[in-house]
């Protein structure tokens, strides 16, 4: 189960996780949870996405992503030159 979870493997961190869609009574939710171990650490990352009208459907799918690869890079956790284009889709 561990190796179907990892989206990203470098010389210095991979991460793995998994997505997930709801939607109950109109209300989309996305969620990204996961973790990124390290040499020395592992840190464990759970994003929610809630979007309001309007907002393109077509991008949901990866803003979960693209929102956990902004923050994990804003902590100096994964590169910064990662990208969420380079995550396979759900």
């Amino acid at each position: 189960m561990r190796r179907m979870m990892i989206m990203e493997h470098r010389d210095s961190y991979q991460l793995s996780g998994k997505t997930g869609w709801s939607i109950h009574d109109g209300h989309n939710n996305g969620w990204f949870v996961g973790y990124v171990k390290t040499k020395h650490k592992t840190y464990f990352f759970a994003t929610n996405v809630e979007p309001n009208q309007p907002f393109d459907m077509d991008l949901f799918p990866r803003i979960r992503k693209d929102v956990t690869s902004r923050a994990l890079g804003h902590m100096e956790i994964i590169s910064s030159a990662w990208e969420a284009r380079d995550l396979k889709s759900p």
